[in-house]
């Protein structure tokens, strides 16, 4: 891995959300630069109907805190026997790590299922989430405004239906919409991939997350921002868009100016399409986003080897980029 002097903060646009409800062609324009190349952009939330957002994500935090400090076999009662979707615990090491030759270094986190939380509140979320009242609910419902609204512009830049865009992200039937709560103590890693699903709504406070830059071939910093949220394209969107979009390439790691950071928290709300939408791949198969959903969960946990035998991983971004990454 690069020294932490040879690796820049990453040039992400800054957009305003509020201008993007306003369908603010200005700022549609730099939305579809910024998904046709890394990915990654800021989001800015004043002015906006959710500019509360990232006060909430604060309040969520402190419950975070207080739910990852608790034993292991406290979080392990959490554990539904698949890494997936609803209220679901899972210990670091289920996935792969950045180092080659550390497999277990992961992360750990909590899958709160979005369509799961409307069918049965109570059974969706820990005891610890229920002492905090509406938080999780409301701050899953903002997200959902948030990336309603982004879907609503992505129709414009693809020149596609907007029913058609959110019919494919029907919030009413079964899908991977998850709100993962995510924890890095020490030494965690992320193994560089994909987001199998359309858009990611993610609030970092601390360094850790890096981009592959298409520009310079090379990894680049994501730094981090309180008030912004970073948001990027997966692969759902991506092969919904019929590849006119980019999947961000990207991974946490916890060395140079992030590895004097401690304890690093992320909280990614994870929009992804109906489970029964039908899409082409990245190697041009028909298939369900349930489909793809359980080959990229198998891949994220798989060996680096393995990893290397398919596209899955990184939906097919090192084609597109002509790069390995």
């Amino acid at each position: 891995m690069a020294s932490d002097g040879q690796i820049p903060n990453a040039s992400l646009e800054t957009l305003s959300f509020a201008a993007l409800e306003q369908k603010d062609a200005k700022e549609i324009s730099k939305l579809a630069a910024a998904s046709t190349s890394a990915g990654f952009f800021y989001l800015d939330f004043k002015g906006s109907k959710v500019d509360k957002l990232p006060e909430m994500k604060r309040d969520l935090l402190k419950v975070m805190e207080s739910y990852f400090n608790q034993p292991l076999d406290v979080k392990l009662q959490d554990y539904k026997g698949h890494s997936k979707r609803g209220q679901v615990f899972v210990r670091k090491g289920t996935f792969s790590g950045v180092d080659r030759e550390k497999q277990e270094e992961s992360f750990e986190h909590l899958a709160i299922g979005s369509y799961d939380l409307k069918m049965n509140v109570a059974g969706a979320l820990p005891a610890l989430f229920h002492e905090a009242g509406k938080l999780v609910p409301e701050y899953i419902a903002a997200c959902e405004h948030v990336v309603r609204s982004l879907l609503s512009c992505y129709g414009y830049i693809l020149n596609m239906s907007e029913s058609d865009l959110q019919k494919h992200h029907d919030q009413s039937v079964e899908s991977e919409t998850i709100l993962a709560l995510l924890s890095y103590p020490g030494r965690l890693t992320h193994q560089k991939h994909t987001d199998l699903g359309s858009l990611t709504v993610l609030f970092s406070d601390q360094w850790g997350l890096q981009v592959f830059s298409p520009s310079t071939s090379g990894w680049e910093w994501v730094e981090p921002r309180e008030e912004q949220a970073v948001i990027n394209v997966g692969d759902g969107l991506r092969f919904i868009s019929g590849k006119k979009l980019f999947s961000s390439v990207h991974r946490v790691v916890r060395e140079g100016r992030a590895s004097s950071e401690g304890h690093r928290y992320s909280i990614a709300y994870l929009l992804r399409p109906a489970d029964n939408t039908t899409f082409l791949d990245a190697e041009g198969v028909e298939t369900t986003a349930k489909e793809l959903a359980e080959s990229k969960y198998n891949s994220y946990a798989a060996s680096h080897a393995e990893q290397d035998k398919s596209s899955v991983l990184m939906g097919g971004m090192e084609k597109t980029f002509g790069v390995r990454v």
